[in-house]
């Protein structure tokens, strides 16, 4: 049976049927195909191995480089290089499902936290085995929290129930003062254990005793 679109090689072929099972329009299979090998015959000319090349900033480099006979020298256009990136991006997925050793495509590097949040982190995967999301959200919260502590020249070894109270009350009313989604933004499942959670929190900061971070 004929291949519906014109492959040169088996990588190829099976890249074209994973894009095709995820439901790629042909026009979209043909368009990334250009980019493909356009990308490939880059890597090739300059001796550079595919594989490693095939990231975020592999692919932004091909594209800020290449120069079809139609440019004249001239640099492509974002929309272009950004057409060029989802082509290599697809590409390098499709590999990967296929059993093609890839570096990731972005470096996941996590922002660097003041001691007191990295402590908080600590403690709440400790003691909740809270997922990741939620300990992004929380430390959100928990940041805002010394912030207003900050705004106020109050430590957090300093810090009162009433410091609590009053974010708490700064959070419902920048939310139209719904208090239960203060307390989603908090990940508890009602207003009432909102209090007590912070309670806890803010023991565990005070015996942290480090200084509000500047």
């Amino acid at each position: 049976m004929k291949h519906p679109v014109r492959v040169i090689d088996c990588r190829e072929r099976a890249v074209v049927d994973l894009w095709r099972k995820g439901h790629l329009s042909l026009g979209t299979i043909v368009i990334y195909l250009q980019w493909v090998r356009r990308f490939r015959t880059y890597c090739d000319k300059r001796k550079l191995p595919e594989t490693e090349q095939l990231t975020a900033v592999g692919a932004r480099r091909f594209a800020k480089a290449y120069a079809g006979p139609r440019l004249k020298g001239r640099q492509s256009s974002k929309e272009s290089r950004n057409l060029a990136s989802n082509a290599l991006h697809a590409w390098a997925c499709a590999s990967a499902a296929l059993g093609t050793p890839l570096p990731p495509w972005r470096d996941k590097h996590p922002p660097t936290l003041p001691p007191l949040l990295e402590e908080y982190c600590h403690y709440r995967r400790a003691h909740n085995g809270v997922s990741e999301r939620t300990l992004v959200r929380d430390v959100e919260t928990a940041r805002g929290f010394l912030e207003q502590l900050r705004s106020g020249r109050t430590t957090i070894a300093r810090a009162r129930l009433t410091d609590v109270d009053a974010f708490v009350r700064k959070l419902a009313t920048r939310l139209s003062r719904r208090v239960k989604i203060v307390s989603d933004i908090l990940g508890h499942r009602s207003s009432s254990s909102t209090s007590v959670y912070v309670r806890v929190a803010l023991e565990r900061f005070r015996a942290v005793a480090l200084p509000v971070p500047r």
